[in-house]
């Protein structure tokens, strides 16, 4: 399992796995699902 999705909660969970499996998904969007506090 991604260390991203253990950091974020169920709420970007989503998103982070659509992003994992999108290989063209803007560089800026792992730091920002990663560091999400929620």
């Amino acid at each position: 399992m991604p260390i991203g999705l253990q950091l974020i909660g169920p709420a970007g969970s989503e998103s982070h796995l659509l992003a994992l499996a999108d290989p063209v998904a803007p560089p800026f969007e792992w730091p920002t699902l990663a560091l999400r506090p929620d």
